[in-house]
């Protein structure tokens, strides 16, 4: 049986990915009708990259944290739907 911690801790680490890459788009969306020059521009768009990337990471952690909180919920049944559902995807 997987540790409980461990799917508090990947469920911390995906919502702390997912509120941050949601963060920095807001962010550079407010920033776009002010960019008027080029080096404005490259910093809108490494804010951008980084929010890409924290949001990839937020599909990671989910799906790292999905298969030990079935087992913990569901039991060993809702387990091997997970998995065989995260084949798949």
């Amino acid at each position: 049986r997987p540790r409980r911690g461990y799917s508090v801790e990947t469920g911390a680490r995906l919502r702390y990915t997912f509120s941050q890459s949601a963060r920095l788009m807001l962010h550079a969306g407010f920033m776009f009708p002010v960019t008027a020059d080029d080096d404005a521009s490259v910093a809108v768009e490494n804010i951008m990259i980084r929010s890409h990337k924290l949001q990839w990471m937020g599909w990671r952690w989910l799906y790292l944290a999905a298969w030990p909180v079935s087992w913990l919920l569901g039991g060993g049944a809702a387990s091997l739907a997970t998995s065989v559902a995260m084949v798949g995807f």
